[in-house]
Order: structure tokens, then sequence, then C-alpha cells
């Protein structure tokens, strides 16, 4: 770490009186909404990469998956009243506030699916260390629109985290992501990454 930085703290609170046993409970009518399908899960993804000598490397990881409150939640509008639902803070300061958002909710079953077969999903490498882009649901006549998946991979110790961050409907490229031009199967993202970062992860 370069002197003179440090890192940022960032955390949330969820609001209790709409959020409980992973159910978020519309305040007007009262109506409840599971988000137990966006708990933390371990899945297995599989990975490929050509080693120095050439040789086809194949196999499969158990990777914990971590979805962000993101994935069923957006931003509150200065000027909206809708009931808060995540506070996010920066070092204790109030970031943002976000509120529920059903078309993101509804789409986080659809979600679910997407990334418990991820290995053969065409994606896009951010520049960004980790960072891995799916786009669904491509709008023919515009293929920057779509709903747009951006996950990031991280290892810690022994263990490969895939963090989905958000998925939603965009009509350009997320703001600085630095996609490379090319679309690859996430296994071979994922092997690449594997072969120059992370290889004692590899059996």
């Amino acid at each position: 770490m370069k002197e003179g930085h440090s890192l940022t703290q960032r955390t949330h609170t969820w609001n209790k009186q709409v959020y409980s046993n992973k159910t978020y409970i519309h305040p007007e009518t009262g109506e409840n909404f599971d988000l137990s399908h966006m708990t933390p899960k371990i899945i297995s993804i599989k990975y490929e990469y050509h080693d120095e000598r050439k040789n086809k490397i194949k196999g499969e990881l158990n990777v914990q998956v971590i979805f962000s409150y993101h994935c069923y939640t957006k931003s509150l509008k200065k000027g909206e009243n809708n009931t808060i639902l995540v506070t996010e803070y920066e070092d204790g300061v109030i970031k943002e506030h976000r509120i529920f958002d059903q078309s993101r909710y509804q789409y986080s079953f659809t979600l679910l699916g997407i990334i418990l077969n991820i290995s053969y999903k065409l994606c896009r490498e951010s520049r960004i260390k980790g960072k891995v882009i799916r786009l669904e649901e491509k709008d023919k006549t515009n293929p920057a629109k779509g709903i747009y998946i951006i996950m990031k991979l991280k290892a810690k110790k022994e263990e490969l985290i895939l963090y989905v961050e958000t998925a939603h409907y965009r009509k350009n490229e997320p703001y600085n992501a630095q996609l490379r031009k090319e679309t690859r199967r996430f296994m071979l993202i994922l092997g690449d990454m594997l072969k120059e970062d992370w290889n004692h992860l590899v059996k």
C-alpha cells in the first residue's frame, strides 16, 4: 500500500422494519419477498487453460458465490420517498440509500440459474483484475443494451470467491468497466486467472 493511502471501509445496515430472516416485507401491502435464494452458496465451476508446454489443463473448482444486495435493490433517487432497505457507508459516512427493486428481484431467480451454469457462458473480461461481465438479453438493434451481470473473482488463501456485484438492464457498458473486446467462455477466463495468479488453487 502506498504511503498516505488507506483502504476505504465499506459497511451497510439493513432496515429491520422491512427486512427480517432473509425476507423483504413490503411496507404498504405486507407482501413477503423471499431472498433466501441469494444467500452464499458453494458451486462447482469448470476451468481450462494451456500450460507452458501447451498441454491442456482442465478441471473443476468449488467456488463460494456471494450475491450482493445490489441484485435486488436500486439507488434511492433524490425526491423519492420509498422505504429504504439498505444504507451503505464509506468510513462511517452515508454513501447511498438503496430501495427494493421488484424487477431486479424477479430477475434474480434467472440470475441464480445463470451463475449455477456459468462455466460455459460467454463473458468479457475486464482489465480490472478479477472482474468479468456477462451480457444477457442483448438488444438486437443495439448490442450494448441488455442485462449486465457484473462479477468479481477473488482468492482468499485456499478459497476462490465469486462476488456477483449486480445484474440490471443498461443501455451502455458500465462506466469505467475497462472491458476487453474479445468474448470467451467463463471457464477459459477463469483458467487464465488460475494460471497467472492463483495456480496454488489448482490441485
